[in-house]
């Protein structure tokens, strides 16, 4: 057995893909809504390595030049393994490496070897523009997912959005792309920033890599600027309506498009109507996901609006996710307790376990 013959429990909740296999995590998550305590473990870990970032993303605090709004730190190996090694214990079916942008360190072939040899998949997620060099090397330690965050194929808007040349991006594409063609166990996955500004270019985004055989996953710019205008939330309707309607319809047709459905539907209210969940939600996130920040700190959700669980500096993994601040926790999420949001980590994940389309 290796760690790829566990792939159809958990590709589903990595990449929206339908499969048999993520049937049994949705019955084991389900019945453990309501409980006062969880008996499952996570089925995913999301770790940030780093806060440093060679990008510099208009929308992102860790964008190289936003030094005053994080501190830029990473986390010693050492103790990365330490937590790798805790996940592992507990269960975890997959381990996604993230910053910042992980390939700025030199160690992260280290930590996918890790994941890799104890039967866990490992999913890198990176910017692209250091993927040329170490693709390989990856690969060779037993990284098979590759998830590259990529807004545009224009140059100029693609430089506009995020700082650097889209260049470096496109070639580390190509060389995972040839380690895809020698091996089919190897997935890509795109992942745009979907803005005002490039919406209207998804779909032919979709063209272009659906004829590659690489999955295209969208998520919608969460606007954080609100005493100013903020060009990149500025959606126009129309546009809005026109894009979502054709993506859709592409998705019928079988275009490599990993969102649901109904994560999609979503996005019309999301960009233009200010409502950020859908009614009669309910974050599941709580029951499958756990996240690691740079700081050591145990978080529920990504987006930071639930707040730290507690820190790995002072308890174990296992004692946070399965304690009683957790717990309530969950339940805060489930009631949507917080500011929400609508990103592929928790909006989509929910829409995977509850089985919608």
């Amino acid at each position: 057995m290796t760690i790829y013959d566990s792939v159809n429990d958990i590709k589903e909740m990595l990449f929206g893909e339908k499969d048999v296999g993520f049937d049994t995590v949705r019955s084991s998550i389900q019945r453990e809504l309501g409980q006062e305590s969880i008996s499952i473990p996570p089925q995913y870990m999301m770790m940030k390595i780093t806060n440093y970032c060679n990008s510099d993303c208009v929308y992102c605090n860790h964008a190289r030049s936003k030094v005053q709004n994080e501190t830029k730190d990473s986390i010693a190996l050492d103790r990365v393994r330490s937590i790798i090694a805790q996940a592992i214990e507990m269960g975890v079916k997959a381990i996604s490496i993230s910053g910042g942008e992980p390939l700025v360190r030199g160690d992260v072939e280290q930590m996918v070897k890790q994941i890799a040899e104890n039967n866990v998949v490992p999913v890198l997620l990176t910017n692209g523009t250091l993927l040329k060099d170490r693709a390989q090397s990856l690969y060779d330690n037993g990284l098979r997912y590759f998830i590259i965050s990529l807004d545009s194929l224009d140059g100029d808007e693609y430089f506009a959005q995020r700082g650097v040349e889209i260049g470096p991006v496109l070639e580390g594409i190509e060389a995972v792309k040839k380690l895809k063609e020698k091996d089919s166990t190897v997935k890509i996955h795109i992942t745009p920033v979907v803005t005002a500004k490039n919406i209207l270019h998804m779909p032919e985004m979709v063209r272009c890599f659906s004829a590659q055989g690489i999955s295209v996953q969208f998520s919608p710019y969460h606007r954080f600027i609100f005493n100013r205008k903020d060009e990149l939330a500025d959606f126009d309707e129309e546009d809005v309506n026109r894009t979502i309607d054709t993506l859709l319809q592409m998705k019928k047709e079988k275009y490599l498009i990993a969102n649901s459905a109904a994560f999609l539907r979503h996005f019309k209210d999301f960009m233009c109507r200010g409502k950020i969940l859908p009614d009669h939600y309910s974050c599941l996130a709580g029951y499958s996901t756990v996240y690691v920040d740079t700081y050591e700190n145990v978080l529920p959700c990504w987006s930071g609006g639930i707040g730290v669980v507690g820190s790995l500096k002072s308890r174990s993994l296992s004692e946070i996710w399965y304690g009683r601040e957790y717990a309530e926790i969950r339940k805060r999420m489930l009631a949507c307790r917080c500011a929400g949001c609508w990103l592929l980590c928790t909006g989509e994940l929910t829409m995977l376990v509850n089985g919608e389309e």
